[in-house]
């Protein structure tokens, strides 16, 4: 059971919408990936339109002919539509009795950034950057960082059992996003280390894990870093071509020069290296440190600009809703 204290409105909802009833997806392509890495124990087939795939296993489970949904008691399946063609088949449902948002919602995990301009995603597509100088963003960062701990949204002593639920989310779409990459091993920055939440994960992977952070908090418990530096993402004080891969995860919208940011990123970076990009989705955010709120189609858009190629961009799910960018240099 997910703790809907952490979980942004959009994602809550489908999370109610499908608990204690069966889950059906209709799609059986790249966009399924992230709805079955989440759900997969719940999920009970696949339905998809193609007939050449009636019958066939997919991620371990039988698809059938949409047809058999007929046979369901309404009320007790929910159907997420995993598909680019989700207008036609929320029209196709509806000739079945099933009822848009009541019965099914539209489950789609955008896989890659070349079916974006065939997804009506009016909502996912927003923009909004604050202009800062770098003492002002310091000074939201750090308030943002004590509000953070306040909230126990970094650690919360008093309530362990929603710190682990939060961690273990948070472990997750690490998990996800690193699935992605390219080659293992290897140097790796992780930017804006924090208390150090992405070590482990990193640790796994790569041969040697190096830190930077504009606050200095949790660094004397850091010991495992190879490195730990105190700076800017603006302005890091590494070689050209040092590292195989940069990681964030909920950074980049703290940036003060977003333009900066992500030259500095690829300067850094070995030539074919990959940049592993998490950041937060949903509008509006009235999170004051948030300065750079672009939707996944504008942060695409946004490191092309800056020469890297995207090889993979989706949404996801986790203790709120977040982009999720692999980039190559």
């Amino acid at each position: 059971m997910l703790n809907m204290k952490f979980v942004f409105e959009r994602h809550k909802n489908i999370v109610l919408a499908v608990q204690n009833k069966k889950v059906v997806v209709f799609g059986t392509g790249s966009g399924t990936d992230v709805l079955d890495y989440y759900l997969s124990s719940t999920i009970s087939y696949y339905v998809d339109n193609n007939a050449s795939k009636w019958g066939n296993t997919y991620k371990d489970k039988i698809v059938f002919n949409p047809q058999c949904l007929l046979a369901e008691t309404k009320g007790n399946v929910y159907i997420l539509v995993a598909s680019v063609y989700y207008d036609e088949i929320s029209e196709q449902l509806q000739s079945y009795g099933f009822k848009e948002g009541e019965d099914f919602c539209n489950g789609l995990i955008v896989p890659n950034a070349s079916l974006l301009s065939s997804i009506n995603t009016t909502s996912v597509i927003y923009e909004k950057i604050t202009k800062v100088n770098e003492e002002e963003m310091i000074r939201r960062n750090e308030d943002h960082h004590i509000r953070m701990k306040d909230t126990g949204l970094l650690h919360d002593n008093e309530n362990p059992a929603i710190e682990a639920e939060y961690l273990d989310n948070d472990n997750k779409t690490r998990k996800l996003i690193l699935s992605h990459l390219p080659e293992k091993g290897g140097i790796v920055l992780d930017l804006g280390v924090g208390a150090g939440g992405s070590y482990l994960a990193l640790s796994r992977i790569f041969d040697e894990v190096h830190g930077i952070d504009v606050v200095d908090d949790y660094f004397e418990s850091l010991t495992a870093y190879k490195t730990l530096t105190k700076g800017a993402i603006e302005t890091l004080p590494y070689e050209d071509n040092t590292f195989d891969c940069v990681f964030s995860a909920h950074v980049m919208e703290h940036t003060y020069d977003l333009e900066k940011s992500l030259s500095e990123i690829y300067r850094v970076l070995k030539p074919g290296g990959t940049v592993l990009a998490i950041t937060p989705h949903f509008s509006p955010d009235y999170e004051i440190a948030h300065i750079n709120q672009l939707g996944l189609y504008n942060w695409i858009r946004t490191y092309e600009h800056h020469r890297f190629n995207v090889i993979k961009a989706y949404i996801n799910f986790a203790n709120v809703e977040e982009a999720h960018i692999v980039a190559q240099k």
